[in-house]
């Protein structure tokens, strides 16, 4: 499984790289639309700098370029860097494009899947069946945090939650068919948290955890809630990262809308 996550880990940060270069090479392009023509001699004489402006390439030497052309010597070096930095970029843009196909092909387990039974009884593969992963990490067993809520709040699927919003997002989760551990403990500092909900991208293979704060329109919840993002991010739970926040207030509830969009974001 370590392996899956590698694997989509570096896709991941290949299309990040991809998109950010998409955005450089248009700006470039659009850079390049109202250039002057020519080029840009520079000599250096006696420490003096001098700058000639050579009409094409079979115009070694230039006109001199006096002081009061600084705009024109100015426009013609960054024209001059823009259209190397373009093709370099273009190049780097293509080779990762490259990449992400031959990645997107190689699958390790469908090459077990499409194996006869018999010698797949006989193998051990590189990476294990996603689903079965998927099964060992949500039934993963743990010590739960003691709720005396009873049967107040249950998620369709029989998860006794603390609230009306969790069971909404519990709800959720599960109609998107995101795999998630309630209350899954950790330590920080050596204390246990019980953030509410820990989930997994099986796409990914990356895990979150989703801590929804209701009573936002309580100071002492807000100082509180606040002191707790705090020891959070100061111990790598970061928001976007691998830590998920959702908040509400009596003027400003939770809706499965929210909840859906914030899925999509990381859970997909």
């Amino acid at each position: 499984m370590i392996i899956y996550k590698e694997k989509y880990e570096l896709m991941s940060a290949l299309y990040i790289r991809m998109n950010r270069l998409a955005v450089l090479i248009e700006k470039k392009r659009q850079a390049l639309e109202n250039v002057p023509e020519g080029l840009l001699r520079v000599v250096v004489t006696n420490g003096k700098v001098r700058y000639y402006f050579r009409k094409n390439t079979k115009d070694l030497n230039g006109e001199y370029l006096p002081a009061t052309e600084k705009a024109l010597i100015v426009a013609l070096a960054q024209k001059e860097y823009d259209i190397r930095a373009l093709k370099m970029m273009e190049a780097e843009y293509n080779e990762i494009n490259k990449v992400l196909k031959k990645c997107a092909s190689w699958n390790l387990e469908n090459l077990y899947k499409r194996l006869p039974d018999k010698k797949k009884r006989i193998i051990e593969p590189c990476e294990v069946d996603i689903r079965k992963a998927v099964d060992d990490w949500k039934n993963q067993p743990y010590i739960k945090k003691p709720n005396d809520q009873d049967d107040r709040f249950v998620t369709k699927s029989g998860v006794i939650v603390r609230s009306k919003s969790e069971t909404l997002i519990g709800d959720n989760l599960d109609s998107e068919n995101v795999p998630y551990r309630y209350e899954f403990p950790v330590v920080i500092n050596g204390k246990v948290w019980n953030p509410d909900f820990n989930c997994l991208n099986v796409r990914t293979f990356v895990e979150y955890y989703w801590e929804h704060f209701g009573q936002m329109e309580n100071p002492q919840y807000c100082q509180s809630t606040l002191q707790k993002i705090k020891i959070y991010t100061s111990n790598g739970y970061l928001a976007g990262v691998n830590m998920i926040y959702t908040f509400e207030s009596l003027s400003v509830p939770l809706t499965s809308k929210h909840i859906y969009e914030t899925i999509e974001m990381y859970l997909r």
